[in-house]
């Protein structure tokens, strides 16, 4: 059982660019233009929710969730 965990270890640390990652974690390998559109829908989401800011991480409320929801749906 150890060595097969130092074996996984060596393998992760492998991974080198977003394709080896994808590939180690079973996702379909995505383009390098299709990540960098995921990537920055995923920080519009989270300026959206105010995940991030001058006060720190928050907790969207239910009308940011329904906005969000809307937001998402025209897009």
């Amino acid at each position: 059982m150890i060595e097969e965990m130092q074996q996984a270890f060596r393998d992760i640390k492998k991974v080198k660019n977003h394709s080896d990652f994808f590939g180690r974690v079973g996702l379909p390998v995505i383009s390098e233009e299709e990540l960098k559109v995921l990537l920055r829908r995923s920080v519009t989401n989270s300026k959206l929710k105010s995940y991030h800011g001058v006060e720190g991480p928050k907790v969207p409320s239910a009308e940011g969730k329904i906005f969000f929801s809307c937001y998402l749906f025209l897009i």
